[in-house]
């Protein structure tokens, strides 16, 4: 069911269309039908799976309304290192993305304890926003369980510098 929603979503496009052009009497335009279809396509694969582009519905719609090749993203692992944090410590490892500036966001964070033990991961999407934005959402969000688990000593980390710097003077966007 990856991308059974974009599917659905360009099926009503076209009934949309198809009305239009029965019931108002106005002749669609093709070309920017297409160009709507594909942006259904691309959203709908980021929104749904994240990574999984380029599944079988997704060449089905294409395939259909003959949109020719498209880009596809590949996985691959990339090699992080994390340094644990002190006893009786918990790491909040912090980071969010968007696709686009604004667009679509979401953010994730991880918690460790000193021997880097995950204790829980918390992930969420916020729907259009900056990058800034998203990753100060990720913050906050991590915030608000260490409130909640009435912890004193954590480390939060992020690869926005401008935020944590925000967060550090009290300014919290």
């Amino acid at each position: 069911m990856d991308m059974k929603l974009s599917q659905d979503a360009a099926y009503v496009k076209l009934n949309k269309t198809k009305n239009k052009r029965y019931f108002e009497d106005i002749k669609p335009n093709m070309q920017r039908f297409k160009c709507r279809v594909m942006k259904l396509v691309n959203e709908g694969g980021l929104r749904i799976t994240g990574s999984k582009w380029n599944q079988n519905y997704d060449q089905e719609i294409i395939a259909k309304f003959q949109l020719g090749l498209r880009h596809c993203r590949f996985q691959y692992i990339r090699k992080c290192h994390c340094f644990p944090p002190k006893q009786d410590f918990i790491m909040f490892c912090c980071d969010g993305s968007t696709f686009g500036n604004p667009g679509t966001a979401g953010f994730g964070v991880v918690f460790r304890d000193s021997a880097c033990q995950v204790l829980g991961t918390l992930t969420g999407g916020i729907g259009v926003a900056s990058n800034y934005l998203e990753e100060a959402y990720g913050i906050m969000c991590a915030l608000e369980l260490e409130i909640q688990w009435s912890r004193q000593n954590i480390i939060v980390v992020s690869d926005s510098k401008t935020v944590l710097a925000k967060f550090a003077q009290g300014r919290v966007p």
